[in-house]
């Protein structure tokens, strides 16, 4: 397989091949699971490749068993426990489907407003009222009793399972061995070598609510454990303002290599703070004035939509001579 052509992130992709770096079979395994290029029968397909092809390792005490179990046995059952759940899912007896428009990983999903009987009927729904690339389906039990459960299943357009969502397990009946099987890779994390450096401004494609973040540095965190890292790095809220924050996974970010418009500005300003090339007190009023002209811009617009020209200029605003500063008077 080509490990570099499942990467979520372009950018970690040619990084990843221009350094040659190449994942062990764990770090691959997850690399497939975390894909979102595949769909579930090829993760399958390509577990078995690893399987097949890689070397074996020890995974110590994800099964309950103190002294590890082998990574080419878990991957087996799980491909079988995945299988069955798949199975399982699409047997609607005493169950109904709903769809849920699918946005980012830190977003709940919107859950529409209709129930169906089968999956083959709810499918014909979701592919109609659905506007992101992948979606959910959620299987509930008609008669739950005290314990609602919600099974749930990511599927793309072409409606191909492309893998159980990690709060789905519902009640598919398995052994204690298989839970932990269908649990293999949460929670894993890897310090995986990245392109990003101090001051770069990533993205992530997958999150909508948050647009642009400055890296500040890579550190370990408090558990001192090597193999878990974070990122230090800003974000921009809605409303312009900065805020700190960390990241431990960047496999899914991407260079930003656009233009800074509007309250972005402030990114650019960050960004160029971080590398050292402008310094705290131009950082600072740079920050204040991009906030002031645009809290500006806003309310010209809003004085424009609701008074006529001729209006704002009785009150002493002339909406051309805002659109610039007259400095002449500095001269």
């Amino acid at each position: 397989m080509n490990i570099y052509e499942l990467l979520n992130s372009r950018s970690i992709a040619e990084y990843w091949e221009e350094i040659g770096y190449q994942p062990g079979s764990l770090e691959t395994a997850w690399l497939i699971y975390n894909s979102k290029k595949l769909t579930f029968n090829r993760q399958c397909a390509y577990w078995q490749e690893i399987i097949d092809t890689m070397p074996d390792m020890t995974i110590g005490g994800r099964t309950g068993d103190p002294c590890g179990v082998s990574l080419h046995a878990l991957l087996a059952c799980y491909i079988k426990v995945c299988r069955n759940f798949a199975g399982w899912f699409s047997d609607g007896n005493g169950s109904i489907y709903t769809a849920a428009d699918f946005y980012d990983e830190g977003a709940e999903a919107e859950t529409l407003d209709a129930a169906f009987s089968s999956l083959e009927k709810v499918k014909f729904y979701a592919l109609e009222n659905t506007y992101s690339d992948v979606f959910i389906i959620n299987k509930l039990p008609v008669d739950c009793g005290s314990e609602y459960v919600t099974a749930r299943l990511w599927f793309n357009k072409s409606f191909e399972p492309v893998r159980p969502d990690k709060w789905s397990f519902g009640r598919f009946p398995c052994n204690e061995y298989e839970y932990d099987c269908f649990n293999l890779f949460e929670d894993m994390r890897f310090n995986f070598p990245v392109p990003f450096r101090k001051g770069d401004v990533v993205f992530n494609p997958d999150c909508v609510d948050i647009g642009l973040y400055v890296l500040s540095s890579p550190e370990a965190d408090d558990t001192e454990d090597d193999s878990d890292k974070v990122f230090k790095c800003y974000y921009q809220g809605k409303d312009g303002r900065i805020s700190a924050t960390t990241i431990r996974d960047m496999t899914a970010f991407e260079y930003y290599r656009g233009e800074f418009c509007g309250k972005q500005r402030i990114m650019k300003a960050l960004s160029n703070y971080e590398k050292g090339l402008i310094g705290t007190d131009l950082l600072l009023r740079a920050y204040h004035y991009i906030l002031c002209r645009e809290a500006q811009e806003n309310e010209l617009e809003v004085l424009s939509f609701v008074f006529e020209e001729s209006t704002l200029d009785l009150a002493g605003i002339n909406l051309h001579e805002n659109d610039g500063l007259n400095l002449s008077h500095r001269q």
